[in-house]
């Protein structure tokens, strides 16, 4: 790969995923030695699905996220609370 000579970078092919969007949706090339998937996969934290379900993008992208706020929050009220005793 070109970008890989030039900038010394390489992907890692064992956890990178690839996912074909646009007009490739229903491409069935694998290329780069990557896995390409027709799950849903998460790229920076945000999940990212061929399939338009905003019950499972909702559950994924925000409910699941705000569950672990909330512990965290649970968490620090109880380090404060035990602080102030």
């Amino acid at each position: 790969m070109i970008s890989g000579k030039l900038s010394f970078l390489k992907i890692s092919t064992s956890k990178t995923e690839g996912m074909w969007v646009g007009s490739l949706r229903n491409n069935d090339s694998k290329p780069f030695g990557i896995k390409w998937s027709g799950k849903p996969i998460i790229a920076l934290g945000v999940y990212y699905s061929y399939v338009y379900n905003t019950k499972l993008l909702h559950e994924k992208n925000f409910i699941e996220r705000l569950d672990s706020v909330k512990k965290l929050v649970s968490g620090l009220q109880e380090v404060f609370l035990f602080m102030g005793e």
